[in-house]
């Protein structure tokens, strides 16, 4: 493993990095070229100077004073790098790391070089420290520079300083990586990030390292070995899964007055897991053409015809928990019928407490085989039955029942009920907490809806309300306007990626609306969530799966950012509060409550 020493060095490196991104940008290619080809990864970004607009317009939408500090980024990463006189602003910073030759296990693996920009190199070198051999201090740890044409190089190793040659540079390898098609993403990214085959066997390691040294540690410690101490198995088949799946991972990140777009790309290792499981097919319907329109607390799409069809559905569900815990069992069962799967939970005029998150939700399974995927709801369903973490659950089937309208539908439901028995007294303990989770998502019900076949899918909600069934059933038939027709889905699916087989939208000003009307029921809390206003643009992602390959994306709004922003600055206020509260001594009378007289 890496010495603590070194890896905080890099971690502080990355956040410097990052914190300074907003002001970056423009000639990729330029800073690529100080990359030499034997790196096994990088973080760059490509020109300082491009500050732009776009941060201002971002810092000033988000309207707080917390982010001023902010106005000036290069600033920050100056004096984060402890960097003076010959500091080039308009220059590019490079990070990279090589491999050590012959490394033990046990010991550092890589060892990182840096490379700023300089307008003179001389006096930032100067400015920095660095000794007539070249050593130096730098973020405080021992260090070596050396004076290049444009940048100033450091080191951990005197001889990667001063024989840093960059052989023609990395552009070309990585714009191959990349592709033609996302060259321009390349180009609007304010940073860049990539992990080669050597870095991410490296970070497969070290995971698999930490977790069972986590488990010896628990257990020489006399500490309980559950969560992270006791999965070393399952965290090992995982990094198999999914770090072991890839060639290269590569990061683009793209900051402006609209908000945080992240877009990575994984280039995916032929043997592995996840090349197995996906393959590109046939893209069907589009995402969320089967859905109602309306204000969302979140929606998902999965084209799963697109990604490989139901086996890459159960292959990925087994390669994350082999019980089967991933996706809902009917689910996994139906796989090989399911064409792909649309879900939308909207705010209820009913509330959350009383009618739940889903309670006006719309579940819609796209398949060429509706009345077959239902039966294999139903029959899961049915043997759902039973007593389960403190609740007693009792499932109900109604098939065609006849509703107001004159149109029938099944009912079902899975009723909830606290154990009773004394002789389960421990689980009926815990049945409170279970109930409230479930009246959180189902409402005061518990699981009920309506499933209906429809020409081309199945159709459920998790209510046994008409009007909710009716808005389903229209949207999946393509009567009137559907979630794909939404102004803001539409917009924001233009800055994800250009043909998406899973897509997912986070209705985050809702999603805090409903929790602070769950902690208000509960007579305080509220004012301890994030103020994000409840019409902010969702948070949305994407994944294109193409063979080799999967390209993602995630989008966040700005007046999202700032509402975090907010919401940290405020926790960080109230703990310099707590702090700064005296308290009173042994013997002392506490203060006087607001209005009581002095004792």
């Amino acid at each position: 493993m890496p010495s603590p020493h070194a890896a905080s060095c890099t971690t502080s490196m990355f956040l410097a990095l990052l914190i300074a991104a907003p002001c970056a940008a423009g000639n990729a290619e330029a800073a690529l070229a100080h990359v030499p080809p034997q790196a096994i990864s990088f973080v760059i970004i490509p020109d300082l100077a491009r500050a732009g607009a776009d941060l201002s317009e971002t810092l000033a939408r988000m309207n707080r004073p917390e982010t001023s500090v902010l106005g000036k980024p290069v600033e920050q990463l100056k004096g984060w790098l402890g960097v003076g006189e010959g500091f080039d602003e308009r220059g590019s910073v490079i990070a990279y790391s090589t491999a050590i030759a012959d490394a033990k296990a046990g010991e550092p693996q890589a060892e990182w070089t840096l490379l700023l920009p300089a307008s003179d190199p001389k006096a930032l070198a100067a400015s920095l420290g660095m000794d007539a051999d070249g050593a130096l201090t730098f973020m405080g740890q021992p260090a070596f520079a050396a004076i290049g044409a444009s940048h100033v190089i450091v080191s951990e190793s005197a001889d990667l300083a001063k024989g840093h040659d960059a052989k023609g540079g990395s552009a070309a390898s990585f714009m191959k990586l990349v592709g033609d098609d996302l060259r321009v993403r390349v180009d609007e990214a304010e940073l860049l990030a990539w992990s080669g085959p050597v870095a991410l066997g490296h970070a497969k390691a070290m995971g698999e390292q930490a977790a069972t040294l986590a488990e010896q540690r628990a257990a020489e410690q006399g500490m309980p070995t559950g969560g992270f101490a006791g999965r070393t198995e399952d965290l090992q088949r995982l990094s198999n899964a999914f770090l072991g799946s890839l060639e290269h991972g590569i990061l683009l990140v793209d900051i402006d007055a609209l908000g945080l777009a992240l877009r990575p790309i994984a280039v995916l290792a032929p043997e592995g897991t996840l090349a197995k499981a996906f393959a590109a097919g046939e893209s069907g319907p589009a995402p969320f053409s089967h859905l109602p329109k309306a204000s969302l607390y979140g929606a998902l799409s999965i084209d799963v015809r697109a990604v490989g069809g139901g086996a890459a559905l159960k292959a990925l569900a087994a390669a994350i928990d082999p019980s089967g815990a991933v996706l809902p069992a009917w689910l996994l069962d139906a796989a090989d019928r399911v064409d792909g799967v649309q879900l939308g939970a909207y705010p209820s005029k009913l509330g959350v407490m009383a009618g739940g998150l889903l309670n006006d939700s719309s579940l819609v399974v796209v398949t060429k085989d509706p009345a077959g995927v239902e039966a294999v709801f139903k029959e899961h369903l049915m043997q759902m039955g039973g007593v389960t973490g403190g609740l007693k659950l009792t499932p109900g089937w109604e098939d065609a029942r006849a509703l107001k309208d004159g149109t029938t539908a099944s009912a079902f439901e899975l009723k909830p009920e606290p154990v009773a028995d004394d002789g389960q007294a421990q689980e009926a303990a815990a049945s409170a907490m279970q109930m409230l989770a479930t009246q959180a998502i189902f409402g005061n019900r518990g699981m009920h809806g309506f499933a209906r076949v429809g020409n081309g899918g199945l159709i459920v909600t998790y209510s046994q309300r008409l009007d909710v069934l009716t808005r389903a059933t229209d949207a999946q038939a393509g009567r009137g306007a559907t979630l794909a027709d939404d102004a803001v889905v539409k917009s924001m699916m233009q800055w994800m990626v250009a043909k998406p087989d899973v897509v997912g939208f986070l209705g985050v000003g809702q999603l805090f609306k409903a929790a602070r009307q769950i902690a208000g029921s509960f007579g305080g809390g509220a004012d301890m969530l994030p103020a994000v206003p409840s019409r902010a643009e969702p948070i949305g992602m994407a994944i294109d799966v193409r063979d080799g390959r999967i390209e993602g994306a995630v989008v966040v709004p700005t007046v999202v950012l700032a509402a975090m922003v907010e919401f940290v600055a405020d926790q960080g206020d109230a703990a310099e509060r707590d702090g700064a509260m005296p308290t009173p001594a042994d013997g002392d009378a506490p203060p006087p409550a607001d209005g009581e007289p002095e004792p």
